[in-house]
């Protein structure tokens, strides 16, 4: 049986990276962590590999730069930072290898 962690300090004050994209609004439809900006970036561009090319590139440079992107419908895609030492809370889905992960990452100097 899986059994969260204790609550868990971030000894390092790492930062991680919280993807959201969904209705300005609303909860998000989707919300991912990631160790990197760039890893959450990476994510986007997977996400929405379907818009025209130019578009994406546009998406991706205002992300990367205002860490924010409207998009049309009233959609909008953010990344924020975070240094809480449960980084996994922030994810839709997680399993017990990739808390394991994050408690590494946290604890690694």
């Amino acid at each position: 049986m899986f059994r969260l962690p204790e609550p868990h300090e971030n000894p390092h004050g790492k930062i991680h990276y919280i993807f959201g994209y969904g209705t300005v609004g609303c909860i998000p439809d989707t919300l991912e962590v990631f160790m990197s900006q760039e890893d959450a970036i990476e994510f986007f561009a997977t996400l929405f590999d379907d818009l025209p090319e130019n578009t994406l590139r546009r998406y991706v440079r205002e992300l990367s730069e205002f860490w924010r992107v409207d998009m049309p419908v009233i959609n909008v895609a953010e990344i924020s930072e975070c240094d809480c030492g449960e980084p996994w809370i922030h994810s839709e889905d997680v399993d017990q290898y990739q808390i394991q992960e994050w408690l590494d990452w946290l604890d690694e100097e």
